[in-house]
């Protein structure tokens, strides 16, 4: 027996290494989420679509429009209470930062508000649950009311994400306004990697940051001035390159 304990831990071995994941070996993805091998293309490109991390407290979240007001739903994989808030961020041409309109915490779904403390202009909901270890899994959803009625506009806040890009969110959904507000960018890294950011208005690139090799761990913030640039949407696009492949993700900002 003796003579075959080697040749089984070689095969222990071996198999250990077959059922690692990309991922599971840095430990760094944020909420413990790994990315398996299969939502790679083949040209080694994470998608924002398959970069979803696996291991969040939601299991989803909506907020829908409901006649005058909003309908908030959500699936837990935790039974932990749900935090709601929603901040208004402008008032017509006005940036006015973040005035919470609404809060409420709730064990259960759906969850409706009238809307009525609110008024015309950007806004955005925040769903927020912690586990029993203390992690936060959060959310954000950008909102846009006129005339009394509330529509989902692009997202500005990509929370957890794949092992790579641990976290890419705009500061707020709105900039601009007759103050020209600027716009903060913040993003974080697991492995360090050549970082390219550019920002657009339609197909047309208005702004270039300069590419950096950024260090991982460390959340990098930019800012975006708004002086000379026409009021629109706006794409933050980043794209991330290292040793192990590319990352791609896109938010959005209206600038008043």
């Amino acid at each position: 027996m003796r003579r075959f304990a080697p040749l089984v831990a070689a095969v222990l071995s071996v198999a250990a290494v077959v059922t690692l994941r990309p991922g599971m070996e840095s430990g760094a993805c944020a909420q413990d989420a790994v990315v398996p091998r299969n939502d790679c293309d083949e040209r080694r490109t994470f998608t924002d679509q398959t970069c979803a991390a696996v291991r969040t407290s939601f299991r989803s979240v909506r907020v829908t429009p409901a006649g005058r007001g909003l309908r908030f739903s959500f699936t837990r994989r935790v039974a932990r209470p749900v935090a709601i808030d929603v901040f208004q961020t402008s008032v017509g041409r006005r940036v006015i930062g973040e005035d919470r309109v609404f809060r409420r915490v709730v064990r259960s779904s759906p969850v409706r508000w009238s809307g009525r403390s609110a008024r015309d202009g950007f806004l955005y909901a925040r769903l927020q649950i912690r586990d029993e270890r203390g992690r936060t899994d959060t959310r954000r959803i950008a909102l846009r009311r006129r005339g009394g009625r509330f529509a989902l506009r692009p997202t500005f806040y990509r929370a957890t994400s794949c092992a790579t890009l641990t976290s890419f969110k705009l500061e707020r959904p709105v900039f601009g306004g007759r103050r020209s507000r600027s716009l903060g960018i913040s993003y974080r890294l697991a492995r360090a990697g050549r970082v390219t950011i550019e920002v657009r208005r339609g197909p047309r690139v208005v702004r270039r940051f300069r590419t950096a090799t950024r260090a991982a761990n460390v959340t990098h913030r930019l800012r975006l001035g708004a002086r000379g640039l026409r009021r629109g949407r706006y794409e933050v696009r980043l794209r991330y390159a290292g040793d192990r492949g590319t990352v791609r993700a896109s938010l959005y900002a209206q600038r008043l």
